[in-house]
């Protein structure tokens, strides 16, 4: 701590070994006090406000505090279910529940996403059929 600041605990002359009993004396002030005790009870039970119903990947980012390349990494690897309109994902408030909660992980399939045996043979013949229908004009 720099020199000539103190915090207000310390301008109150209290210690280490008086902490708990100032904090005890608070709690039993507040307490003692129907008003004060009432807004304490409003503070404490405030409702929260509720959060967006969607999230683009850069608002989800801000609120969440993580990088933009963390959101979209976790929508590439199906872990956070969205949508692409307009060339933006959008996230849906509740995926953001479910991909926040520890006790799921799930991976979401898009539905253009395909499963096959033999990935390779298949992009193989594709790109055969592909070649085999451009026309090749001979000088």
């Amino acid at each position: 701590m720099r020199p000539g600041t103190e915090t207000a605990a310390e301008a109150l002359g209290v210690t280490e070994g008086t902490r708990h009993t100032l904090a005890d004396a608070i709690v039993d002030a507040l307490a003692s006090t129907p008003d004060a005790l009432a807004r304490l009870r409003q503070l404490v039970e405030a409702p929260q406000p509720a959060p967006p119903a969607a999230y683009t990947v850069e608002s989800l980012a801000a609120t969440l505090r993580i990088s933009s390349k963390s959101v979209r990494n976790a929508v590439a690897r199906g872990e956070l279910a969205a949508v692409k309109r307009a060339g933006r994902w959008i996230i849906s408030g509740d995926a953001v529940v479910q991909w926040c909660r520890p006790d799921v992980r799930r991976r979401f399939l898009r539905d253009d996403a395909r499963k096959c045996d033999k990935p390779l043979t298949e992009a193989l013949a594709r790109f055969d059929r592909q070649v085999s229908s451009i026309d090749v004009v001979q000088p």
